[in-house]
């Protein structure tokens, strides 16, 4: 029985026809097929790796605070950016704020005009108790003083900042003073803080004061 079982076996396989093509040509054509580029798992480098990194973690919290909605997320994070660059623009270049006033005052820095008349409008807005404008024209004066003994270089569309800087090089020892009264300037033009007779008599404590320092100088 097992001999006929056998015999049988060998004539069923000896009818199977032989593969075509053979088992090695299909497997070297798959591994071809395979390894072309459409089929490549996609590999980044390793910045490109961070970038995404970043992108993931910067995305994460905004995405969050939006309830999982990553364009909303996306929203956010844009206006965030927008605010922070209008802050760090306030910062860097001095813009001045807002007035909560329709009348807050404004100043030309760039108006060229003689220093005693900048000293005359000064008197003038003191007497009658408008200590902004009586302090920008000090501050005017001061500086028109300052150009008239060639102790600074009135340079159109400089800041006061870049003044201060100036002073520092041109009178160190008056550096200071100086640096004093255009902080007093600012926050009261810039920064659109409260000015009053005080104020306005440190300012010219420290003006009279770099100014009799340059006179000694020029003598």
């Amino acid at each position: 029985m097992r001999r006929i079982y056998c015999f049988s076996l060998a004539l069923l396989l000896a009818d199977l026809p032989t593969p075509d093509p053979p088992p090695g040509v299909v497997k070297d054509k798959a591994d071809q097929i395979l390894s072309d580029s459409q089929f490549r798992s996609g590999s980044k480098n390793l910045a490109q790796r961070v970038v995404d990194w970043l992108l993931k973690q910067i995305k994460v919290p905004f995405s969050s605070a939006a309830g999982g909605n990553t364009v909303v997320g996306f929203i956010i994070l844009i206006v965030c950016l927008a605010a922070l660059a209008y802050v760090i623009s306030r910062i860097r270049f001095g813009l001045p704020a807002s007035a909560s006033r329709a009348d807050a005052p404004t100043i030309d820095i760039e108006e060229d005009r003689p220093a005693d008349v900048w000293r005359a409008d000064a008197l003038a807005a003191e007497a009658a108790g408008q200590w902004k404008l009586a302090l920008r024209a000090r501050y005017r004066w001061l500086l028109g003083e300052l150009f008239d003994r060639q102790v600074l270089v009135n340079v159109p569309g400089r800041t006061p900042g870049e003044y201060r800087g100036d002073m520092t090089r041109a009178l160190p020892d008056q550096s200071s003073a100086f640096a004093t009264a255009t902080d007093l300037f600012e926050r009261a033009w810039y920064g659109n803080e409260s000015t009053g007779p005080e104020e306005n008599s440190r300012f010219r404590m420290c003006a009279e004061q770099v100014l009799t320092a340059a006179a000694r100088v020029l003598a």
